[in-house]
């Protein structure tokens, strides 16, 4: 699912569904995101962590997340990607995590109710 929110400061929330990037697909132009980006984004086995990019002042969290079907008798975790831009904040989710886009949508529903914005501020300045 393809969601696309004006968040406060003139910044623009967009959420990518994994299933929609392929190696054909132009969303590596359409949002200036790095390729290795991509493939952390891509691969379930990821872990957390976070990296930033000097020359173009990206930051990229990789979150694990807890799976939303519990197959075991324990949750297992999934990454969820969090991309960080000048005036945009992307996020790639799948199946598996999606949930918590969902819980966040009515969170950021009006321009002004950014969950981000404080966070983020001085990267989008």
């Amino acid at each position: 699912m393809r969601v696309s929110k004006k968040l406060s400061n003139n910044a623009t929330w967009i959420n990518i569904d994994a299933d929609e990037i392929t190696e054909k697909s132009k969303i590596y132009e359409d949002y200036d995101i790095d390729s290795k980006i991509i493939e952390y984004a891509l691969d379930e086995n990821e872990h957390a962590h976070m990296d930033y990019d000097r020359e173009d002042g990206t930051v990229t969290f990789i979150y694990s997340v807890l799976e939303s079907k519990k197959d075991k008798e324990y949750y297992e975790t999934v990454p969820l990607t969090f991309i960080v831009q000048k005036n945009r904040l992307l996020t790639i989710s799948n199946g598996d995590n999606d949930y918590i886009i969902q819980k966040c949508l009515p969170m950021w529903r009006d321009k002004g109710n950014s969950l981000f914005t404080p966070y983020f501020l001085p990267v989008w300045k």
